[in-house]
């Protein structure tokens, strides 16, 4: 269920927000943003909640809040008082469930029903947060993809020195590119998660290196 009002939504009042407590108008704050029903049966539902129901989300797609926005939404149900729903879903009074059961001769359940609206919005910097260690991730990975070819390029240098007695025949970006495309996808993890840290200054064995699957 969307809620449409008049006047600014209260997405547009979050963006023109400072960090903290979002102002809201007294027509948001007034504003039914979803209904909630609680069984009256003990063997259904283990709450009761009497007049009023308090919650708090961090989305709510009526009003188009997205976890992405970094809001803490509080909310406050107030109760409206008890229905019954039928077996197909349809909300009806109380008067309507007990004329359907004289009728029936069959119990329709009956629920307590809330209406809730916001309370309060509180914004933080959580998006900036997220996006900052997403940054950081990102350059722990390149660095980690550099190490790793730094480590394959000494270790091939080694063997083609080794190989020719002497002699600096250092491995191109091509070769080494050739060499991690033959690997399989488990064995090129391997090798990056072994370069998290620097490379050690102690010469790399090629034996060390998988041989392509």
């Amino acid at each position: 269920m969307t809620v449409i009002v008049d006047g600014p939504t209260i997405t547009d009042t979050i963006e023109q927000s400072p960090l903290g407590e979002v102002y809201l108008t007294p027509d948001q704050l007034g504003q039914i943003v979803y209904t909630k029903y609680e069984s009256q049966d003990p063997m259904l539902s283990d709450t009761m909640h009497g007049e009023t129901w308090d919650d708090q989300f961090i989305e709510m797609e009526s009003v188009g809040i997205t976890e992405d926005m970094g809001c803490i939404v509080s909310v406050t149900g107030r109760s409206k008082g008890e229905v019954a729903i039928a077996a197909n879903g349809e909300v009806i009074s109380n008067e309507a469930a007990e004329m359907r059961e004289e009728a029936s001769g069959s119990n329709i359940p009956r629920f307590n029903a809330y209406d809730f609206r916001i309370t309060k919005i509180e914004k933080t910097d959580g998006p900036e947060q997220k996006q900052a260690l997403q940054r950081t991730h990102d350059q722990q990975r390149a660095k980690s993809e550099e190490n790793m070819f730094d480590s394959i390029s000494k270790a091939m240098s080694q063997a083609v020195i080794a190989a020719n007695n002497g002699g600096n025949m250092a491995p191109s970006e091509a070769q080494i590119a050739d060499y991690l495309a033959s690997l399989a996808p488990g064995q090129r993890m391997e090798i990056i998660a072994s370069t998290e840290d620097q490379i050690e200054e102690e010469p790399i064995d090629i034996e060390g290196l998988p041989e392509a699957e």
